[in-house]
């Protein structure tokens, strides 16, 4: 099998979140989804420092 994924847009990088359960996230690094746009979503969100 070949795969051929799309290549980067160049865009914002990737946001990483360490799940904790019940809607629980902690934000390591904020980037292209915002900690708004995971509170909108219904998730209880902590940053870690540096992340917001």
């Amino acid at each position: 099998m070949i795969v051929d994924p799309p290549e980067p847009a160049g865009g914002p990088a990737s946001t990483v979140a360490v799940p904790g359960g019940s809607g629980r996230l902690t934000v390591v690094r904020q980037g292209a989804v915002t900690v708004e746009a995971l509170i909108a979503a219904g998730f209880f969100v902590t940053c870690r420092a540096g992340a917001s």
